[in-house]
């Protein structure tokens, strides 16, 4: 089962996230367990609608990355998806 990073962060009035790996998925949530479940539900449908899937790059990848963007996150985890 894939690993996906997924970087969550603190907005004025919600949570928003995104994955590296995906480029142009994100979700939104009230909450990080809201917006954790959003954006497993998004990785899947995104993944689900590509020819070639994009491999997990992992937390020590990013972190080794300069343009990644470490000060500017709230919150990093992995979502595994089925």
């Amino acid at each position: 089962m894939p690993t996906y990073l997924v970087v969550i962060e603190n907005a004025a009035h919600n949570f928003s996230a995104y994955s590296p790996d995906v480029p142009g998925c994100t979700a939104t949530g009230k909450s990080i367990a809201e917006t954790v479940k959003e954006m497993k539900s998004a990785l899947e449908f995104h993944l689900e609608e590509m020819d070639v899937k994009p491999q997990p790059m992992g937390l020590n990848h990013y972190m080794n990355d300069d343009s990644f963007k470490k000060d500017s996150t709230d919150y990093v985890l992995q979502i595994e998806l089925n």
